[in-house]
């Protein structure tokens, strides 16, 4: 745990200006990936004690250790940090950030 610690707040130091300015209309939430739909562009995450389900725009900013990635590059038991914001009933993520597993 120390370790995603330590690689979060190096991710905090080294995030877009983009989504520093964009986050405060937006939710953040942290987990680990459950699944990942690559033709529906969804993505299941486990925090918080549940399951949420993220759908992934063309829009959305994808991050793998700090370098701008595709959505292929996200897999299953992955940490994940999560900028989305609810549209009616559907979680639009917004960006998508996430890291070698320690």
């Amino acid at each position: 745990m120390i370790i995603w610690t330590n690689r979060l707040s190096k991710w905090c130091r080294d995030r877009p200006s983009v989504v520093v300015r964009a986050q405060e209309k937006m939710e953040v939430i942290f987990g680990t990936i459950q699944r990942v739909n690559y033709r529906q562009r969804e993505l299941r995450v486990i925090a918080k004690g549940r399951a949420w389900c993220f759908t992934i725009p063309d829009t959305c900013e994808l991050w793998f250790d700090g370098v701008r990635a595709v959505l292929r590059c996200f897999h299953p038991l992955d940490p994940v940090t999560v900028h989305y914001e609810c549209k009616e009933t559907v979680a639009l993520a917004r960006a998508v950030y996430s890291w070698e597993p320690a």
